[in-house]
């Protein structure tokens, strides 16, 4: 079924886009090291007989998903801050952004392009893609390569920059081991990017995902995910002062007291959660008494899916409501070019090119995607209805200056 030189092909060509995509942006210090190729080609125009289109070949495979219309999100939202548990936008008003996770790098083969990401920010009307950085060399994570990796991870910025949607950059650390273990490799990311996008409103720095789920201490939060998340942190705000950092909770979720007694000390952080399976009250319960107390959150991982694969749409939307009521931001989990349980894209009934290809008509969309695609054009609905009242109440402002509070959730 899968076309071995195919896929090689595209792969060889992803990789000197993406390569010659970052390296425009890339100060001379941090660009990788790779030898340029020049080939010549020579194009032949022939002239062919008019194709004639028979019953057989109308069957639609390409492109088919429209653009909602929306205003692009970083035009809407602006430079993104926390304020008390809230997320806000430039002007300090309580917003939250929904969007979708894709593929890790090191699996993409090529999934990650300009067409899907187009397709997530203007047909499903994404406010935020996340996408994540391995690390472990045993996977093909950042270590393996790091040049290459870090490459890749610009070309991604880059595209999302391009396109008006937030990018969340998560440094995920799929083997769940104490992140200072793989402290020194992050810092250097994370510094390198923050030297380059700085002042960039898009970029999410996501400075760990997975870390210490393996752990064994007794103090997770307090021994080994803060004192590593204020070093890294620090190592960003060398260059970028203002962009939103993302600092994960205890196992996805749990232990969020400690959290709270003890939070990370810098400004413009919010605390990432994940939430699957069945609806557990008592969990939310939870979410909304800790918030309710002052912790700013997002969930990274929304991935609502039962023991046998089956997609949740009820406890997607017992949850959601929970989260849109405390102005939590979310990332449906996940789309990407793989088969795995929980693709919101049905890549086993397309070719390779049909997947990255994007703009997938309904047929190529699972039931889970087209549940989460509605959720989020109605949000990119309700963004532009946002965009439009504050179009107008800029218009009618006084003007004199206004010093009054303008986080009013």
């Amino acid at each position: 079924m899968i076309n071995r030189s195919k896929n090689y092909l595209c792969f060889l060509i992803t990789g000197c886009l993406i390569l010659s995509s970052c390296s425009k942006k890339l100060p001379p210090e941090t660009l990788p090291s790779f030898t340029s190729v020049s080939t010549s080609e020579t194009t032949v125009t022939t002239e062919t007989e008019p194709s004639v289109v028979t019953e057989e070949t109308v069957l639609q495979v390409g492109p088919s998903s429209e653009s909602c219309g929306a205003t692009l999100p970083v035009e809407v939202y602006g430079e993104l801050n926390v304020y008390e548990k809230y997320l806000t936008d430039s002007e300090y008003r309580a917003i939250t952004l929904n969007g979708v996770c894709i593929n890790s790098l090191n699996y993409s083969n090529g999934f990650i392009n300009n067409e899907t990401v187009s397709t997530f920010v203007n047909d499903w009307g994404c406010d935020v893609l996340r996408f994540s950085m391995n690390v472990e060399e045993d996977v093909g994570g950042y270590t393996s390569d790091p040049e290459a990796k870090f490459a890749e991870a610009c070309s991604v910025i880059d595209m999302c920059i391009d396109s008006g949607v937030y990018v969340i950059v998560d440094w995920n650390l799929v083997s769940g081991c104490d992140p200072r273990e793989y402290e020194e490799q992050a810092t250097d990311f994370f510094s390198r990017i923050a030297a380059i996008y700085s002042g960039v409103p898009n970029v999410i720095y996501e400075i760990s995902g997975r870390a210490s789920f393996n752990s064994e201490s007794e103090d997770v939060w307090g021994e080994e995910i803060r004192p590593y998340a204020t070093s890294v942190i620090g190592s960003i705000r060398q260059y970028d002062a203002d962009n939103l950092i993302i600092v994960q909770t205890p196992f996805g979720g749990e232990q969020l007291e400690d959290v709270l007694n003890d939070p990370v000390s810098s400004d413009d952080v919010i605390y990432s959660i994940s939430i699957s399976g069945e609806y557990d009250e008592s969990k939310a319960i939870e979410l909304t008494e800790v918030s309710e107390e002052g912790l700013p959150m997002i969930c990274t991982d929304f991935k609502e899916y039962g023991e046998d694969g089956t997609f949740l749409s009820d406890a997607f939307t017992s949850y959601d409501e929970i989260l849109e009521a405390e102005y939590i931001s979310w990332c449906a989990y996940y789309a990407g070019g793989d088969a795995a349980t929980g693709n919101l894209i049905n890549t086993d009934i397309m070719d390779d090119q049909a997947v990255i290809a994007a703009h997938w008509p309904d047929e190529y969309i699972n039931e889970s995607g087209i549940f989460v695609r509605s959720e989020l054009l109605s949000n990119a609905a309700a963004r532009e209805e946002y965009y439009q009242t504050q179009l107008e109440e800029d218009e009618e402002e006084p003007d004199e200056e206004d010093t009054t509070e303008s986080t009013q959730p």
